[in-house]
Order: C-alpha cells, then structure tokens, then sequence
C-alpha cells in the first residue's frame, strides 16, 4: 500500500497520522471496530457488512478508529495485524456474521460471495476487494444436465440423494451396502421429483464424517442411504464426483462434481 506520514503539531507535540488514496474517512453510527467489514449506509455513513444481504456490498476494513463517529477506512492494501496463523495467500471471504470475514465461501441460498483479500503472510491481509456474486440454488439453478421429472419418491427417499428406479418404478435412495450391485440413474433436486443426471449437484453427506476439501473424491455411502462420503467404503466402491466446495466438520451436504464411476467391490 502506498502511503504517507502527515506531520503535524497536536498540543505542541508532533503527531503523525498516515494518508493514502486508499484511506478513506467515514462517518458511522452505533458500534465499529479496527478490522471490520464495512457497507455505505444510505445515509452516506458506514456500518459492519453481512454475506446476508446483497445491498451491503463490502467496502473496506475500518483501518482506524478517530473517535465514537468516525473511522477510516482501508479500501486496498495491506492492513496489518489482522490475524494470527492466517495460511499465505488464503483468500478470505465477507461473512455472514455482520463484521467479519471468513476463509470458507458462504454456501447458503441467498448469501453473497464477495472475495475482500488474502493473505500475505500470517498477520496481514492484502485487501483486495472483488464484486460479490450471490449464490443461488445449485442443483437448480446451476446444474448441467437436468434430465428427467414428475418422478414419485418411494418412502424415505428425499431431495439431494443418490437414487435408483425402485421395482415399483419410484425412486429409491441408494446404499452401498447392498448385496447386488448399486444401480444409480442421479440425483434427486427438491421434493417434486427432478432428477439431476451430471455436473453440479448438492448432496446429503455424512455429517459425522469431518471436513471435505475440494477435490476429495466422494463415494455412495454404506451407512447413510442416498448420501455420499468422503472415502472408499467396506463394500462397493461407488465413486459419485468431486467436492468442488469445501463442506465443513458436521454438514449435512456436499455440494459435488459429478463423475459417476463403475461400481467395485
């Protein structure tokens, strides 16, 4: 970050206050801190921005505290001190808690994912803020192939689950554990009988399994009907995709690259 030491005399002692064009002055209303995520406010003053809502875009990190109505603010550059044992280069993204940031995309429907900088080495953050992108429902909105519908759920069988053609010609959730072998034909999206046949789909997991990181190989689950895991298993081996998105210690889905692979023991 280029910046400058202005000088100047507070009380007969000389004090410095750093300048840049990458520092801003703002006024605000109610509680901020030194290194949190801030919107413009209709109203021209900042507050703590939110992945919640799309209309508070991130703006900067509160670089200074002036006093209880204004800041300053760190629009692009480093701001140092802003973490401990941060990993070098790990992008870091706006949060849902109002304020801050997190390493891992927001994954919800309806949540912003706005890149704001990464980091430069284990305390300091290069801000660099990127447009937000809204994240949407992936297995409706951005799925490849969405082949088939109108298909009825056998009993049990619900959305996001890796499913055959029952006997009766309903869909049934798949389990590897199975005496034949598992017979897939895709994923089930929502609760009216879609059927997602390739490409990105979000998936049930095993939530007592710990964190999935992108490009973890998934495979049909041997204990959890329709759900995948983050390894092979006892029985068959069915390989269902790729994680394409990290998927935290006790989540319920995944969300995958499908790339179904042939059925092994």
């Amino acid at each position: 970050m280029a910046k400058d030491t202005v000088m100047s005399l507070v009380d007969g002692l000389p004090t410095g206050k750093t300048t840049s064009d990458n520092i801003e002055d703002w006024p605000y209303v109610g509680t901020l801190a030194v290194n949190d995520a801030v919107y413009v406010v209709a109203d021209g003053t900042v507050a703590r921005a939110s992945a919640k809502d799309a209309t508070q875009e991130c703006v900067g990190l509160v670089f200074e505290i002036l006093d209880s109505t204004h800041c300053r603010v760190l629009t692009h550059g480093v701001i140092g001190n802003f973490g401990v044992k941060m990993v070098y280069r790990t992008w870091h993204y706006l949060s849902v808690i109002s304020g801050t940031l997190t390493t891992l995309k927001p994954s919800g429907t309806g949540n912003e994912v706005q890149p704001v900088g990464f980091a430069v080495n284990s305390t300091d953050l290069f801000v660099r803020i990127r447009k937000g992108e809204r994240q949407v429902s992936i297995a409706r909105e951005r799925s490849q192939r969405v082949w088939s519908d109108g298909w009825t759920f056998q009993s049990g069988t619900g959305s996001s689950e890796v499913v055959c053609i029952h006997a009766s010609g309903n869909l049934l959730h798949v389990l590897a554990n199975s005496a034949d072998e598992p017979v897939w034909v895709g994923i089930t999206i929502g609760a009216d009988g879609l059927i997602h046949a390739g490409g990105l789909a979000s998936i049930n997991r095993e939530s007592t399994q710990g964190a999935i990181v992108p490009g973890t190989r998934l495979y049909l689950s041997d204990s959890i009907a329709g759900a995948v895991t983050g390894g092979p298993t006892k029985h068959w081996q069915v390989p269902i995709g790729f994680c394409y998105e990290q998927s935290g210690e006790g989540s319920t889905t995944v969300n995958v690259l499908t790339q179904i692979g042939v059925a092994k023991k």
